[in-house]
């Protein structure tokens, strides 16, 4: 089956980044030397955690997430005007998670069905479920292709493993972006895979 209209594109949703400080300090000064960082747009806020923080909320190792970022060279910019600021032991940041997504512009909710169905590389060969408000029980995906269709156009989600595993899939119908409904042009049907530990590709 042939899909002329259909707009594919395979962007990174976010990525994190393990950096490390010469000098203690704490996860809001990492965060603000990020957030005054000129290559990020202004609605993009990179999340810092603290590794390993101690007493006083003093710690030397961060992660830090950016969103949607453009490609590599903007992370090595970035993180090069952060140790102009705040010297790091290293300018070559640790990649601890990243994750992937693909998108099929001018489709629809049966396009995400499909990629669930033809799906060739599982990230758990048994643990997929349907889900949509946290509220909501989870329910096993359905074996019949026209309700899975029907659950994904409600707004039902597939997971494929679990959130907190090396490697996690999701498929759904996309129509909201943190929470505000897009125009029908950017609806798309979407496949994301999230890879950290023992399934990066990126070694140290």
């Amino acid at each position: 089956m042939e899909y002329p209209s259909v707009r594919c594109r395979a962007v990174v949703d976010w990525i994190d980044l393990e950096i490390h400080t010469v000098k203690p300090t704490n996860f809001m000064t990492v965060q603000k030397v990020f957030r005054q960082i000129q290559h990020l747009p202004s609605d993009v806020n990179p999340y810092v955690e603290a590794v390993d923080e101690g007493p006083g909320g003093a710690a030397s190792v961060f992660r830090v997430r950016i969103q949607d970022p453009k490609n590599s060279h903007v992370l090595d910019s970035l993180c090069s005007e952060c140790a102009e600021v705040m010297p790091l032991q290293s300018n070559n940041p640790k990649v601890t998670a990243i994750e992937i997504a693909f998108d099929a512009y001018n489709s629809s909710p049966e396009q995400a069905a499909r990629f669930y169905k033809y799906i060739t590389f599982l990230a758990d060969k048994s643990n997929h479920r349907l889900y949509r408000a946290k509220s909501d029980i989870t329910r096993g995906t359905p074996l019949n292709f026209q309700l899975l269709i029907s659950h994904l156009a409600e707004g039902w989600q597939v997971g494929i493993g679990n959130k907190s595993d090396d490697c996690y899939q999701h498929i759904y119908w996309k129509t909201t972006d943190n929470g505000v409904t897009l125009p029908p042009s950017k609806h798309r049907a979407r496949v994301e895979i999230t890879l950290r530990g023992a399934s990066l590709p990126m070694k140290d």
